[in-house]
């Protein structure tokens, strides 16, 4: 099913990518551009830095394992944008949300202690994407549609404890690949700079993962497992500003 959504995406981003380019070659030789050609500079590069609220739509699915995270979080983004051919470019976006994850197996009062002394770090959720995107210039103004691939980091756990001659051992990981599609709209404030609104969706391909196992002299281990599609399941809303580096005139 996931499949159908990358091809979907995919789809319409060169949809949308062909469409000015036919219209444009119905227009008529008295047709005059909207802004000058200086309006239009070349941009190799452009860095975007972007903030604003993070919104989880995948629930609590095996909260008991996995714990919860907030309805809504901040996040803010890097992302850097390397043109490729004509309005094609190539992106690596560096996330960090920030919010606590509460309850699931495997805490444990020096846990909860650590997570408080160094509660800055404990909140930081990384993630890290890469893909295509397509700017199309209106004037001023410029819609950017993307699609692409990446993992989000919410924590892992490996804890082992011996009480007798039983040993138990709580494994967590929930770091899962996901597929991204998003799009910016942005007002060119100068060559060298854009104010942009910006939405972004992610949906998990990947599960996290976790195990309980419990093991005993002579006798076989006994391992029970759980799976959750409940992470890097969100919604992203931004605001932000975008440099052009190494932009010049046509």
């Amino acid at each position: 099913m996931h499949r159908y959504h990358v091809v979907a995406a995919i789809a319409l981003l060169i949809t949308v990518a062909l469409f000015p380019a036919a219209a444009r070659g119905q227009g008529t030789a008295n047709d005059s551009p909207r802004i000058t050609a200086a309006e239009f500079p070349q941009r190799p590069l452009t860095i975007a830095l972007s903030a604003g609220p993070n919104f989880n739509l995948g629930g609590s699915h095996g909260a008991e394992w996995f714990g919860t995270r907030p309805a809504a979080a901040m996040q803010f983004d890097l992302m850097m944008n390397l043109r490729i051919i004509n309005r094609w470019s190539a992106y690596l976006d560096l996330g960090i949300t920030f919010f606590e994850t509460r309850g699931g197996s495997g805490n444990d009062t020096i846990g909860d202690l650590l997570a408080k002394l160094f509660s800055p770090v404990s909140r930081t959720k990384p993630s890290v994407g890469i893909g295509l995107a397509c700017t199309l210039p209106l004037g001023r103004w410029e819609i950017a549609p993307r699609a692409g691939v990446g993992i989000f980091s919410a924590g892992a756990q490996n804890k082992t404890k011996t009480v007798g001659n039983t040993t138990e051992r709580f494994e967590k990981e929930i770091s899962p690949l996901y597929v991204n599609a998003g799009a910016g709209a942005g007002y060119r404030l100068s060559r060298l700079c854009t104010l942009f609104l910006d939405a972004s969706y992610r949906c998990p391909v990947q599960r996290a993962t976790a195990a309980y196992t419990v093991s005993r002299p002579g006798t076989p281990a006994e391992t029970v497992t759980a799976t959750s599609r409940s992470w890097a399941h969100d919604l992203n809303l931004s605001a932000g500003v975008k440099f052009h580096i190494g932009a010049r005139k046509r």
